[in-house]
Order: structure tokens, then C-alpha cells, then sequence
């Protein structure tokens, strides 16, 4: 049994099962509310994931850019057309960034929450935008595959990330919090790009950062998911987008591979579609989901448990996992 008292916190009283125990699924529910009611928690969490990822990218060893890295499996062409399939498979990127930007210029009367507040929308336009030329970008290196045109492969790409990270912040913790990361994020994540690019130049090749802002929103945004709630319906979207985004990531490490046990395809290839898949995804999402109604969350129906008397609440672990799912979903 939990029991919630005015002082608004969550105690785990257990509930005896047949034996004279108590049940773990009333304790680890009992647990998980308890994670979901104090956000610090979740927010020391990120700020130790934050700081170790930090610290073990600096530790690395330097990384420079291995030139082999520029011999893709599939080099064919069609007519004057180099390197065809990693240059075409960009094509998603564009058209699926451009619906994006045109999901968040149609302008809607019917009043069905896509936002909370107006501001929010700058996030995702820098999320689609960066998605339109990340499709330009990686058809230009496509074309011709070395470190100049890399990076305007690498920059657009760290605009997605940067912006990614700001639009959870903004559904999960703080529209605002969301809006104001969004430049620091913007400037480190293509900062990362330019340093390497000037650290090239110079003989001493350094991806180290650029690795990190790839896979921080790896790390970062499950972490964000488990521990906030979302204000907004379809959530759960967010994890087919992870999990596209890391399918093409290891579609990616395993470029030649794949292209030798399939012939007609390559790994880059695919990950260019899985990516654009997982950015279809979040397009999706944003336009079916709707703001959630006050008093539908954990917190809103804990405050109608207590009344105006203030008197204390009584939930069985049954209601623990139910309300805790409807208020993380």
C-alpha cells in the first residue's frame, strides 16, 4: 500500500501477499512513483551522466579522422552520377525535413495542443531545418567524399542532434528550460564540427567532442524519458525514433559488411533511410499528439486523493502502476 501524506510525499507501506510478505510489485512501484514525483532526482542523474560522459571523452586518447573512412562500399555509379546510392538515399532527409517545417507553418484553429506555448516551436524548426540540409550536405560529401566536404555533412548533422536534445527537454522538464538550451547546444554541437575541421588542418586531428555530441542524445534522452513525464500524448513515438537512429548507426559501422551479403545495397545506404525514417517518426509524433488535461496526470489526480481537508491517501499497488504509467505516458 502507498500512503501520501500533505507534505506531498509518497511512502511505501508495502502490501502482505498471501505468505505474510510483501509484494515487490507494490515496493518497485511504489519506487517508480516515487522517482517520477521528485524530478531532482532525475536532474542530479543528468547532471552525473553529463559530467562522466564529459570526462570520458577527455580521457580518450586524440582521435583523428581515419582517411580510409572516405572509401564507402558502394562507390557505383548511375551515368555521371558518383557514388548514386549514398548520394540519392539523402533524398529522405530533405523531403521529410521539409514536411516537418510544413507541419509547423500550418496554421491550426481547431486548438489541438501540438504546443504549450508558442516559443516551443523554434526547437523543432531548427530540428527539420537541420534535417532539409543535412540531406544537402551529405549528398554534397557523397559526391565528393573527403574532410572539406565533410563537414558540411557533420555540421547540419550536429544541428539535429543539438536540437533533438532541446525539443525532450522542452516536452519533459521545461519549455522554457528547452528554448534557452537551444543555443548553447547549437554552438557547442557545431563548434565540435569546426574544431575538428581546424584540428585537422593542423596535422592533430581531434574528434573527441564531435563523438560526444553523436552519442549524447544516445545516453541522454532514455534518462530524460524514465525520469520526467511528458506533457504531451504519443510519448512512446520517441522510442521508435531512438531506436531507428541506433539501427542506422550500426547499419553505418557495418557498411561493407552488409553490402557484401546483400549486393545491392550498403550499410551507409541504409543508415541514411533509417535515419530519415527515425526523423519521420518525430514528425509524426508532433502531429498527432495533443497536450495532456490537467488533472489526467499522476500529480493531478494525487491532488484530488486529498481534498481541501488535506487528509491523507491510501493506493493499492494497483493504482500505483496504473496512474504512474498514465502520468510517464
Amino acid at each position: 500500500m502507498c500512503l501520501i501524506d500533505p507534505g506531498k510525499r509518497i511512502y511505501i507501506t508495502g502490501e502482505a501477499d498471501g505468505s505474510g510478505t510483501y509484494g515487490w510489485k507494490s515496493l518497485f512501484a511504489g519506487w517508480i512513483v516515487n522517482a517520477m514525483r521528485y524530478p531532482r532526482t532525475g536532474i542530479l542523474v543528468l547532471i552525473f551522466l553529463t559530467i562522466a560522459s564529459v570526462i570520458a571523452v577527455s580521457v580518450l586518447p586524440r582521435i583523428s579522422q581515419d582517411p580510409a573512412y572516405h572509401n564507402f562500399a558502394d562507390s557505383r555509379n548511375l551515368g555521371w552520377l558518383p557514388n548514386a546510392a549514398d548520394v540519392l538515399s539523402n533524398i529522405g532527409f530533405v523531403l521529410i525535413g521539409s514536411l516537418g517545417l510544413r507541419l509547423l507553418t500550418k496554421r491550426r484553429s481547431d486548438g489541438d495542443g501540438i504546443f504549450s506555448e508558442r516559443g516551443e516551436a523554434w526547437v523543432y524548426i531548427a530540428l527539420y531545418f537541420g534535417t532539409v540540409l543535412t540531406g544537402i550536405g551529405s549528398a554534397c560529401y557523397h559526391l565528393w567524399p573527403n574532410n572539406d566536404s565533410l563537414v558540411w555533412d557533420r555540421l547540419p548533422m550536429a544541428i539535429i542532434f543539438a536540437s533533438f536534445v532541446s525539443s525532450v527537454i522542452s516536452e519533459r522538464i521545461s519549455s522554457r528550460a528547452g528554448l534557452f538550451l537551444l543555443i548553447p547546444f547549437l554552438v557547442a554541437g557545431t563548434g565540435s564540427v569546426i574544431f575538428w575541421n581546424f584540428s585537422e588542418r593542423a596535422g592533430m586531428g581531434d574528434l573527441r567532442p564531435y563523438v560526444f555530441v553523436h552519442f549524447y542524445p544516445l545516453l541522454i534522452v532514455p534518462v530524460i524519458m524514465y525520469f520526467f513525464p511528458n506533457r504531451y500524448t504519443r510519448g512512446r513515438d520517441l522510442c521508435w525514433v531512438l531506436g531507428f537512429y541506433a539501427l542506422a548507426t550500426a547499419c553505418e559501422a557495418l557498411d561493407k559488411p552488409i553490402f557484401d551479403f546483400l549486393h545491392l545495397v550498403s550499410g551507409h545506404t541504409i543508415k541514411h533511410l533509417l535515419a530519415a525514417t527515425a526523423i519521420y517518426c518525430h514528425v509524426r509524433m508532433l502531429s498527432k499528439r495533443q497536450l495532456k488535461k490537467r488533472g489526467a496526470t499522476l500529480i493531478g489526480e494525487w491532488n484530488l486523493s486529498l481534498g481541501s481537508s488535506g487528509s491523507l491517501g491510501f493506493w493499492t499497488s494497483q493504482n500505483i502502476i496504473e496512474e504512474g504509467q498514465k502520468w510517464r505516458h
